[in-house]
């Protein structure tokens, strides 16, 4: 619907709840859909948005992300091969100078553990 209305695929959203908060969420940031991420991609969707995250139900805090740490922290490994693919900055460093391929390796995922080195990540 946002494609086809021309929408701004990179518009950013944030909003808070009791316990949850999340910053600079893009419609590429929320999807967890191959197909819909790769239609959002073709229409120029920002590979390389910087977002946060603070949810303390999970216990989790993650500040100046990309989307390719986001779905590495999120375990879509499917999402994480089409933006690698698409060009996304392996070598970008989040609040605590952490990359993708650290995020890849405490995850435990393996397959974009190799993909992210195989294609100059690092930490």
């Amino acid at each position: 619907m946002l494609i086809k209305r021309k929408s701004d695929v990179n518009t950013k959203v944030s909003f808070k709840t009791d316990g949850l908060y999340l910053k600079d969420f893009t419609p590429l940031t929320f999807n967890v859909d191959k197909e819909v991420a790769e239609l959002l991609i073709k229409a120029g969707a920002n590979v390389n948005t910087r977002l946060s995250i603070k949810d303390d139900s999970r216990n989790i805090q993650l500040e100046n992300i990309t989307t390719l740490m986001w779905v590495i922290f999120d375990y879509n490994t499917e999402l994480a091969e089409l933006l690698i693919e698409a060009g996304a900055d392996l070598n970008a460093k989040d609040k605590d100078v952490n990359t993708a391929l650290y995020y890849a390796i405490t995850k435990n995922n393996s397959k974009i553990t190799k993909l992210i080195s195989e294609k100059g990540g690092r930490f």
